[in-house]
């Protein structure tokens, strides 16, 4: 496996302001939804829930927050509340977004691939993504009812309906129903917020959406234990672990995503095993 090396490029911004970490929801962080009924400021540890003290439920299961749970109805989708829920929330949606481009660039993404957005939620970096793509190129899939009709009002917002983007609701990873393969396949903040058994089963299924020389890109990976792959025929030939592995440019602190716990890193890129 080789060490991985970007070369610089400009344009960046900086950071997020506290009032945005505070709206932002809880991914490794420890936060609490307020929704689920739970105190935000106790977190992480322990919550309020009826006046009984509990362990999160995310800490219980080693995971993120659980967006499959998540519902919006459909005036709140019109006003972007969905953007609320992604960490950084509607303040750094675009910059975030730009971040999955820039970094699949860098990892050989060019115009002509095949992508598949595993979980592509609202569409963070489905726009981007959308608009370098060749059309017809994009294909993004979600298990959130919820989360795939807020992507087709961002397609509508940002008038991308004519490049054909298809976004379409997919549960537990039952790739073989799609009848397509892909060139890259992405999971940007997704397997973080499974369960071992479903992250297994993703294993299993998406050698029916590769390509001939296929790559998996996989971010927030530090759950990743080398035989997950491996039992799929995967291999992984990239690992970047630290910010320091990366040029300033692309540091993720510098597109408002949290140092260490709760940010992408690290990322790792899987192919067919040789």
């Amino acid at each position: 496996m080789q060490r991985f090396v970007i070369p610089a490029h400009a344009g960046i911004q900086l950071w997020r302001s506290n009032q945005e970490r505070a709206i932002a929801p809880p991914q490794r962080q420890g936060w609490i939804p307020a929704f689920a009924g739970m105190t935000a400021g106790e977190a992480p540890g322990s919550a309020t829930v009826k006046g009984k003290r509990i362990r999160p439920w995310h800490t219980r299961h080693t995971m993120g927050f659980d967006y499959r749970t998540l519902r919006l109805a459909a005036r709140a989708i019109r006003k972007g509340a969905h953007k609320a829920h992604l960490g950084g929330g509607a303040a750094h949606f675009a910059e975030r977004g730009e971040f999955q481009l820039a970094l699949l660039r860098q990892l050989g993404l060019e115009r002509g691939h095949r992508l598949l957005d595993v979980g592509c939620g609202p569409l963070r970096g489905g726009l981007p993504l959308i608009r370098f793509l060749a059309p017809g190129r994009y294909r993004g899939v979600d298990a959130n009812a919820s989360l795939v009709e807020a992507a087709h009002h961002e397609l509508g917002e940002a008038g991308l309906a004519d490049v054909r983007p298809r976004v379409t609701l997919l549960a537990d990873f039952e790739f073989a129903t799609l009848a397509e393969r892909f060139d890259f396949v992405l999971l940007f903040s997704v397997l973080n917020h499974c369960t071992p058994d479903e992250r297994a089963h993703f294993f299993a299924n998406v050698p029916d959406v590769m390509a001939d020389g296929a790559r998996i890109v996989v971010s927030h990976a530090d759950w990743l234990v080398p035989g997950d792959p491996t039992r799929a025929g995967l291999e992984c030939t990239t690992r970047i672990e630290r910010a320091s592995d990366l040029p300033p440019p692309l540091d993720p602190a510098r597109w408002s995503f949290p140092q260490g716990r709760g940010g992408p890193l690290p990322i790792v890129v899987l192919r067919a095993a040789a």
